[in-house]
């Protein structure tokens, strides 16, 4: 799923500073992978961390590298993935990076009674 993400999201944006990790495929440890992820980063570098599921073992793993420029968000998706891509250079706030979460969450439609919805607006 995460270089699933990562090639559309490089391939969409031509953003070349994208990575991935895929937990739990062979027998590295997830918390290696994380080091390794994070020494390839200045201490100053803006991160957007980007989990399957909130509760999950690889969100749980980035609790400790939260701080103000370093963001944690669990429940990804593309249009998510693509707004932050696709941020202007500098810091975002935390109310910015809350935003795009909202927005991004407006993504999250059920078809079915959405297009039923839509029908009974065209009589």
């Amino acid at each position: 799923m995460a270089d699933g993400l990562k090639d559309t999201l490089q391939f969409l944006s031509a953003m070349e500073n994208v990575s991935a990790i895929s937990a739990y495929i062979d027998e590295t440890l997830i918390e290696d992978q994380i080091d390794k992820l994070f020494n390839e980063f200045d201490e100053e570098d803006e991160i957007f961390i980007l989990t399957d599921m909130l509760g999950g073992s690889v969100n749980q793993k980035f609790f400790g590298r939260m701080n103000d420029h370093v963001h944690v968000i669990c429940g990804m998706n593309l249009p998510l993935a693509l707004t932050l891509a696709l941020q202007p250079e500098g810091r975002l706030t935390a109310a910015q990076v809350a935003d795009i979460v909202a927005e991004a969450r407006n993504q999250l439609i059920y078809m079915n009674t959405y297009q039923q919805s839509e029908n009974d607006d065209d009589e």
